[in-house]
């Protein structure tokens, strides 16, 4: 949602900029990315809740489907064993 909403129509970050990160970047790091906000390292932070599991099976559920394209994300993306 904060692509689709915000970064490509009000900011004109498209889906090739997301790709190579050249105008954002991604962190788990809550101090990290306060410090860097603080040092003016960066110009903005958008700090975001993770998805709760219950709301992915309800996504899922209701025949919700993600882009065709995917997009980057601070997750790391290999296989995970619960």
């Amino acid at each position: 949602m904060l692509h689709g909403l915000l970064l490509d129509p009000l900011l004109g970050i498209g889906s090739e900029a997301m790709a190579s990160q050249s105008n954002l970047t991604y962190s788990h790091d809550l101090r990290e990315t306060l410090a860097r906000v603080a040092a003016s390292q960066v110009q903005a932070a958008f700090l975001m809740n993770a998805t709760k599991v219950p709301q992915v099976l309800d996504a899922c559920e209701a025949g919700f489907r993600a882009a065709a394209e995917v997009r980057p994300t601070s997750s790391p993306n290999w296989p995970r064993v619960w």
